[in-house]
């Protein structure tokens, strides 16, 4: 079954841990398939996905790289874990990022933001008017603003 264009799939996000990176990928993935497997959600390897994700960190935000971090959530959606690819058992709901057409990405402070988010949505071609929270878009308020159409 694949979830409508307009559900998220949502699950919360510990703060990243660089000493035990392998254990925070496995309770990413874990979380996102219990959550995709309690809603009936999975897609196809060629459906274009859009995710917006909130990473908290521990310490100094400044000292992470966006990128870095992503690249620890991406692998584990995928249920890359850690190990060589030949050794690798699990798939995840998505089969593979090259399905991420939309990101939003965040990293935040793990002591004002202890938990942060992972939401995955079927992605639709164009702006959409609503984030995962419900609320207008940056991109929406800002075109408003500028007088442009909604």
């Amino acid at each position: 079954m694949t979830t409508r264009g307009d559900e998220w799939l949502t699950i919360d996000l510990p703060p990243f841990d660089p000493k035990d990176w392998k254990g925070w990928r496995t309770r990413v993935f874990e979380s996102l398939e219990t959550e995709a497997v309690s809603r009936q959600v999975s897609w196809r390897d060629e459906q274009p996905l859009e995710l917006e994700v909130r990473i908290p960190v521990d310490g100094n935000v400044t000292f992470w790289d966006v990128d870095n971090l992503l690249k620890h959530v991406l692998d584990a959606m995928q249920g890359q874990l850690g190990r060589p690819k030949k050794e690798r058992k699990r798939t995840g709901p998505v089969g593979n990022d090259r399905q991420i057409y939309k990101l939003v990405a965040e990293k935040v402070d793990a002591a004002v933001s202890p938990l942060g988010h992972l939401a995955l949505r079927l992605y639709i071609d164009g702006d959409r008017d609503t984030d995962v929270d419900g609320s207008r878009t940056k991109t929406q308020k800002a075109a408003r603003s500028h007088g442009a159409a909604p």
